[in-house]
């Protein structure tokens, strides 16, 4: 057994580790950034804002962040993303709808 294996100090293993995830955060942003003009694309056609389809697409990058290391393929991560991307445009307009049907209402109904 190597000495370095046996006797590894808990300082170097997060030193390690924080390699691993500085590494892992590159390759997301990388792959990211080769589908970001796709997904841009589709969310401005889905929403029909650009203000709305951005806002779309960066909720879209923060929850594949969360879970980009279980996709391995460029096809599958590409499909996952455009996944995520079109349930935020519809959450997007589920909300705005239902801010509009709030402003028909009248305060007292609203509180009920």
């Amino acid at each position: 057994m190597d000495v370095t294996t046996k006797f590894r100090l808990p300082m170097f293993e997060s030193i390690e580790m924080s390699d691993q995830l500085r590494e892992q955060s590159a390759v997301f942003e990388a792959r990211f950034s080769r589908c970001r003009e796709m997904l841009c694309f589709l969310a401005c056609r889905v929403l029909g804002n650009p203000e709305q389809a951005h806002t779309a697409v960066r909720n879209c990058k923060i929850t594949a962040s969360r879970n980009a290391p279980t996709f391995e393929y460029e096809g599958a991560f590409r499909s996952w993303l455009v996944r995520i991307l079109i349930d935020e445009g519809l959450a997007i307009i589920q909300q705005q709808n239902s801010d509009m049907t709030n402003l028909g209402t009248s305060p007292d109904r609203r509180n009920k």
